[in-house]
């Protein structure tokens, strides 16, 4: 979090954005978001586990407006986007800079309403499912076209369960965090049961993937969605290619931190965005 900027934003699930620090309308005070905690499991007088448990976290905004009007209109707007996609367990974001977490307000104690319809408090209580901080770090590949990219791999006459034929490296993955980061694989159509290594893992569905069309293999949300040219969603799923963590062939691996190699067959673009986890926002100045 940028000590120098003290600006927080609410990103509904529609994407509308309420923006809270010195240059707006509203403006943040108490808040507890940023403190973290860890649910340990003892066994014996050991750890034998730790998670972090939903929480919910406190947020206090202030609206300041110039004229009555403008304060009305703000307290209107707050109360439509922050209700955005509620009844629908629909999650937003709050923003921190380049780092995000999931949320969903349940509540709001309102104070100073009353006053003036320039001023207006909002206690704030946002749910958070999985109270981490989330930095998403993303890299298009696009087809090589040079001639230039090195073969790996062997071209044998017979079938195999997956793919040996020969592959390109084209770029390296280099993942800035400390610890290993889900994922998410944009395939960019045409492609015919594509495949991405990253790493020493294999990610593939074998899909067919229409012209203008994507296929989004999600290690976040444990999802394969293939998307026609017209944004129509298909479940694929039971498409993935087999495989259990650390197998090599798990669809979900996580991204281990440092250089990986990336290589496919060449034949279609994709990008890959790793999604970068902490218990809250990095400091910077």
């Amino acid at each position: 979090m940028d000590l120098t900027d003290m600006t927080l934003a609410y990103e509904s699930p529609d994407g509308e954005l309420l923006e809270f620090g010195p240059t707006s309308i509203y403006r943040f005070g108490d808040l507890d978001v940023l403190d973290s905690a860890w649910e340990c499991e003892l066994v014996n007088g050991r750890v034998s586990g730790a998670r972090r448990a939903p929480t919910t976290s406190a947020l206090t905004v202030y609206v300041d407006a110039p004229t009555e009007a403008a304060g009305v209109e703000a307290r209107n707007r707050l109360e439509d986007v922050l209700d955005a996609g509620a009844a629908e367990g629909r999650l937003g974001r709050l923003r921190a800079g380049e780092w995000y977490t999931r949320c969903l307000c349940t509540a709001q104690g309102k104070d100073a309403w009353w006053f003036d319809g320039r001023y207006f408090e909002a206690r704030l209580q946002l749910l958070r499912p999985d109270p981490v901080w989330t930095r998403e770090q993303a890299q298009d590949f696009a087809i090589d076209r040079s001639g230039q990219a090195p073969a790996l791999g062997k071209d044998y006459p017979c079938d195999y369960p997956y793919d040996y034929t020969a592959r390109r490296t084209v770029k390296g993955y280099v993942l800035d965090a400390r610890s290993p980061a889900a994922c998410r694989i944009t395939v960019y159509g045409p492609a015919k049961s594509p495949y991405v290594w990253i790493g020493a893992n294999r990610y593939g569905v074998d899909a067919d993937v229409p012209a203008g069309g994507l296929l989004v293999v999600d290690g976040r949300e444990k999802s394969v969605v293939l998307y026609d040219i017209d944004g129509n969603a298909t479940d694929a799923y039971a498409l993935r290619q087999r495989g259990a963590r650390g197998s090599g062939s798990y669809v979900f691996e996580r991204v281990a931190p440092g250089y990986n190699a990336v290589a496919w067959d060449n034949s279609f673009g994709f990008e890959v965005r790793a999604y970068v986890e902490r218990s809250a926002p990095k400091w910077t100045i």
